[in-house]
C-alpha cells in the first residue's frame, strides 16, 4: 500500500476477491475486509451486493489508512448511470480521489447525470484515442 500521498488503488476485482497485488510501479493494490463469504465471485456479478459492500470497504479503508492517503476506485464500467450516482453519493464521506469508469465511457451523457447526484470526482477516458473522443465531456 502506498502511503506517500500517492494513493491506494482498490480495483473491483481485487475488492471482491479479497486479495492484494503489487503493481509495476511499486505501489500495492489492496482490499480491506473482504472475508465476507456472501460476496459474489468474479463469475457471478451482483450489483446490489456491490453497491452495499463498496461503501463498507471504503469506510474500513479510510479508518485503516487515515485522511492523508488518496483512495481511488475503478468501477470497470459495470454500473448504470443511476447506480453510479448512488455509489458516488454513498462514497462521499470517504473522500475518494476519484471513481473511475463507473459507466461505459461511450455513454458520455451519463456523466452529467452522475455529476448531478454526487460530488465524488469522476475519472474516465483511458478508452479514448483522440481529443475528439472526449470532446463532449470537455464541453459539458
Amino acid at each position: 500500500m502506498r502511503r506517500a500521498g500517492l494513493g491506494v488503488i482498490v480495483t473491483l476485482a481485487v475488492m471482491l476477491a479479497g486479495a492484494s497485488a503489487a503493481s509495476g510501479d511499486g505501489s500495492q493494490v489492496i482490499a480491506a475486509g473482504t472475508s465476507d463469504t456472501n460476496l459474489p465471485t468474479e463469475t457471478v456479478w451482483s450489483t446490489p451486493k456491490y453497491l452495499n459492500y463498496a461503501p463498507q470497504l471504503f469506510e474500513r479503508l479510510r479508518l485503516d489508512v487515515g485522511p492523508d492517503v488518496e483512495l481511488l476506485h475503478d468501477g470497470h464500467h459495470r454500473m448504470t448511470p443511476i447506480e453510479a450516482a448512488q455509489l458516488g453519493k454513498r462514497l462521499e464521506p470517504y473522500r475518494l480521489f476519484w471513481l473511475e469508469d463507473a459507466t461505459p465511457a461511450e455513454n458520455q451523457d451519463a456523466f452529467r447525470l452522475i455529476r448531478q447526484h454526487t460530488t465524488t470526482p469522476l475519472a474516465v477516458g483511458e478508452v479514448f484515442n483522440t481529443i475528439h473522443d472526449c470532446k463532449h465531456l470537455i464541453d459539458n
